[in-house]
């Protein structure tokens, strides 16, 4: 049976784009196994033993033995998402236009007259780029808005909110590094009489579904995991059918989804 394999870090986001994933590589005839986040290497070697016919890599990073790892699969491999600015000498990758991702958050937050913002990331993991290159994207560019990025990192929403709370002057909105973390962080302020937005807006990475089962709505960066999904499945398929193709790299927009989460920066 025709077999692929994905390696990386999941979340709701990538549990989105798993079942994107799964769909397409089904209606192709192909099955799905998943490996465990962020696996020893000897277990990554081990997955190109001939056992599954391609790799698919969620979030991959820039540097270290996963990335080392990623070129020397013998197998067709591809990427999807993380941080990666250099032509890969094999396989693809697509990923998002990070900066992109930054100026519409900041053009939106800056909209509603925000000058002051927390950046809530998870606690930093040297396997994962992807956050701390945002904290730093972020606050390089809000200069530009005059706007100041407060950057700490939390290892749960409460604790999250708990930085929010006790900084001298408080930030009128915070971006959170992904769905679960920002709806988290409207529960651990409803249940202390915060009231999102007018008290304190909320944006997120990620734009999965979770984004739109609270009261508000959490205003989200999506990225196009549709065709993020299809574009590598196709290619991972041409190389497995040892079709003759060049190595890739792309990058494609996220967008915003504005729901109920954002608003006026609070007196």
């Amino acid at each position: 049976a025709n077999s692929a394999q994905t390696v990386g870090d999941q979340g709701m986001y990538g549990a989105y784009l798993l079942d994107r994933l799964i769909k397409t590589l089904h209606a192709k005839e192909y099955s799905l196994n998943l490996a465990p986040e962020l696996m020893p290497l000897p277990d990554l070697q081990a997955l190109s033993d001939g056992r599954f016919d391609g790799l698919v890599w969620l979030n991959i990073v820039p540097h270290g033995p996963l990335l080392e790892a990623f070129y020397a699969s013998p197998v067709p491999v591809v990427a999807i998402g993380g941080i990666y600015g250099e032509m890969p000498d094999r396989g693809a990758l697509f990923l998002i236009e990070e900066e992109t991702s930054y100026r519409t958050i900041l053009d939106h937050l800056a909209g509603l007259g925000h000058r002051r913002i927390l950046y809530s990331d998870r606690p930093v993991d040297r396997y994962d780029a992807l956050g701390e290159a945002r904290a730093e994207g972020l606050t390089v560019m809000a200069k530009s808005y005059g706007i100041e990025v407060i950057v700490r990192a939390a290892k749960d929403a409460n604790e999250a909110f708990e930085v929010w709370k006790e900084l001298s002057s408080r930030p009128t909105a915070i971006v959170a590094y992904s769905d679960h973390r920002g709806a988290m962080l409207m529960q651990a302020a409803r249940e202390n009489g915060v009231r999102v937005p007018e008290d304190l807006s909320i944006l997120t990475f990620d734009g999965s579904p979770l984004s739109l089962w609270g009261w508000p709505g959490l205003t989200t960066i999506r990225p196009p995991v549709d065709q993020l999904a299809d574009l590598a499945i196709e290619h991972l398929i041409q190389q497995m059918e040892r079709l003759p193709i060049e190595p890739v790299l792309q990058r494609y927009p996220a967008t915003l989804y504005e729901a109920g989460s954002t608003g006026p920066a609070s007196a």
